[in-house]
């Protein structure tokens, strides 16, 4: 990402990112959000469920373990 980031024209190319899979991969969602300020036009938003009996999973956004505060 970091590469497409910087040798990439910001007018022509656009990143849409899925912020489950962004934590998921071990990565803060805000944190890449910001990174990616100006070249975002949509997001994937999903939350991730986490219990005991199941590491983790989809869930509604607002009911799993995402921590989302205005940005």
């Amino acid at each position: 990402m970091e590469i497409l980031l910087q040798e990439s024209d910001p007018s022509a190319f656009h990143f849409l990112i899925d912020l489950y899979w962004v934590q998921a991969g071990g990565a803060n969602p805000i944190d890449c959000i910001h990174q990616l300020k100006g070249r975002l036009e949509v997001v994937h938003l999903k939350d991730m469920g986490v219990t005991p009996d199941r590491q983790q999973f989809f869930a509604e956004v607002g009911e799993g373990n995402m921590n989302w505060p205005i940005c």
